[in-house]
């Protein structure tokens, strides 16, 4: 493939959320010669000599779909067509990439189905995604492609002798991830401490870090990507719920993770290494 473009929210390393987008494509760019990239906002550092990055920001909604359409028009002709995790960049897109019999790939892992999300998916070629559970709609477009985790990033590190479970959890505060659910766990269990870390992004977020923060434990700032491999470390767990269990009651959960960290802890104690979380 000699040319692709790739359309995402932010390129900026310094984002709380959206900075793992940029080792995604350093990924792609390897692969192909050249790769445009529109954002919506972004600087370009750390990113290969063969991306271009193109910009759509705008001070109105208007104005983003118009430098929108501009921009993916002047992209074109490309060999396929990829939109990172927002749906409506399908739909913005299709008018001007399917005529042309250009791939145009939806790249969606996340628990909520939306009406527009189910109009991306008749438009797109096809869907990647996590794992085709990782996808809230049943289609046979979907392909599994694992996780977007480049691992040598996270080295092993000796824990210098410390005892006990420290579990780490990193995140929005959205009510979306469970994080009550966890620190409520945690407190039924003897010998485990927690670590968190996060953004609040929205008014719905800042209003449930405020809750949480009722809950008696130290709700840390988010941190920058380049910090987390520092975090897990100093860490001896990582927590984490996804947002496919809200059907289960919220003392069912609880319980669920009680087990877990109990069986973690156990674990630790015969030698063995765990990993948490439910999803």
């Amino acid at each position: 493939m000699k040319r692709l473009l790739f359309m995402t929210q932010s390129v900026d390393a310094s984002h709380p959320a959206l900075a793992a987008t940029i080792p995604k494509i350093r990924a792609l760019a390897a692969r192909v010669d050249e790769v445009v990239v529109l954002a919506q906002s972004g600087d370009g550092d750390g990113l290969p000599p063969n991306v271009e990055l193109r910009g759509f920001g705008a001070s109105s909604r208007p104005g983003r779909v118009w430098h929108f359409e501009r921009e993916v028009s002047r992209a074109l002709p490309a060999d396929a067509v990829v939109a990172h995790m927002i749906p409506a960049y399908v739909l913005l897109a299709a008018p001007l990439v399917r005529p042309r019999r250009t791939p145009l790939l939806l790249w969606y892992t996340h628990w909520k189905a939306s009406r527009m999300l189910r109009a991306a998916e008749r438009l797109a070629t096809a869907v990647v995604s996590v794992d085709r559970r990782s996808f809230p709609l049943d289609s046979a477009k979907v392909h599994a492609i694992g996780h977007g985790i480049d691992v040598n990033e996270f080295t092993c590190a000796d824990r210098g002798g410390r005892t006990g479970i420290r579990a780490l959890v990193l995140g929005r505060y959205s009510p979306a991830k469970g994080i009550e659910t966890i620190l409520r766990a945690v407190d039924e269990v003897d010998g485990v401490e927690v670590e968190l870390h996060g953004a609040a992004l929205n008014e719905l977020e800042q209003r449930h870090r405020a809750e949480l923060q009722q809950l008696g434990h130290e709700l840390g700032d988010a941190v920058a990507r380049a910090q987390v491999p520092q975090l897990f470390a100093r860490c001896s767990k990582f927590a984490a719920i996804c947002e496919r269990n809200a059907s289960r009651s919220s003392a069912s959960l609880k319980r669920a993770v009680v087990r877990l960290i109990n069986l973690i802890c156990y674990n630790r104690r015969r030698h063995f290494t765990t990993v948490g979380g439910l999803c």
